[in-house]
């Protein structure tokens, strides 16, 4: 489930691009090959994720980049 949930978020920025929700998705699946601690860790982040999308419309990712760059957070990075 971890490997199909990694390789979903690699093809998303293969499509669209790198974003922090994006590379945070990668990263927390990562964290999901981690027994028990990163089982916990991984589970509640995608948890809050998906409430976090529900309440606001954008992931937490969405609103970390808005909150540094003052950018739409859904949007890929630029390059320069």
């Amino acid at each position: 489930m971890g490997l199909v949930g990694v390789g979903i978020s690699l093809v998303d920025i293969g499509a669209n691009g790198v974003n922090t929700g994006r590379a945070l998705d990668v990263v927390m699946g990562g964290v999901a090959f981690i027994p028990v601690v990163g089982w916990g860790i991984s589970a509640t982040y995608f948890v809050g994720n998906l409430i976090t999308i529900g309440v606001t419309g954008q992931s937490i990712g969405d609103h970390i980049q808005g909150a540094i760059t003052g950018e739409d957070g859904t949007k890929s990075w630029k390059p320069w």
